[in-house]
């Protein structure tokens, strides 16, 4: 539904800004619309604009019943940016919480430095599991970020899998768990019980 309503925003954007209608509208008007596509991630010719914010349309959207078009462009817009906003802060929270694991992992005694060998299992009793952490991995939302794929690569390597990036090492059971006690980390809660149980051994 809310890619839906999306959708009919940002056609309802393109319908106001036909091609070559700035001889009937001037520049102001083209200018606005071709804003307002940008912020819906469209591209327009004049690339000194700038996209625009939730604000500016409901500026627009405010000044009467002639600029209603501009009603379901400013919800849209406020939409998105929340939800830009609402990402930022998961991956700022993902990022302290990587950040204070590596500070702990520093802090340790040298004697448990060494991980110990977490070759998978013979019968393939965490296939299951590995599957799904490939999945996790390229969740569409998160795949683009490094700090996710680097997290959930590690947890691979510490099943005996091979990543694209060889800096990378495998991740121990307390780090897994230090991420499945975080709010976010319901994914994390069967990777750590998995590794706690290859490390004891």
């Amino acid at each position: 539904m809310r890619r839906l309503y999306f959708s009919q925003a940002r056609r309802c954007a393109a319908s106001c800004r036909p091609p070559n209608c700035g001889a009937r509208h001037g520049k102001h008007h083209t200018d606005r619309w071709d804003r307002a596509l940008l912020a819906f991630g469209e591209t327009v010719e004049d690339a000194t604009l700038t996209p625009l914010t939730a604000a500016e349309a409901q500026a627009f959207a405010d000044r009467g019943s002639a600029w209603h078009r501009w009603v379901s462009v400013a919800d849209a817009l406020r939409d998105i940016e929340s939800n830009r906003q609402q990402r930022q802060r998961q991956e700022q929270q993902q990022q302290e919480q990587q950040q204070q694991l590596a500070t702990s992992t520093v802090e340790t005694d040298p004697q448990d430095a060494d991980p110990p060998d977490r070759a998978p299992t013979a019968d393939g009793k965490y296939a299951g599991l590995i599957a799904q952490m490939y999945e996790w991995r390229e969740d569409p939302q998160w795949r683009h970020q490094k700090s996710h794929t680097d997290r959930w690569d590690r947890a691979l390597l510490a099943f005996g899998e091979t990543v694209s990036d060889a800096t990378l090492t495998p991740m121990t059971a307390a780090e897994a768990q230090g991420y499945a006690d975080t709010a976010w980390g319901a994914r994390w809660v069967p990777v750590a019980a998995a590794l706690w149980e290859i490390e004891g051994g």
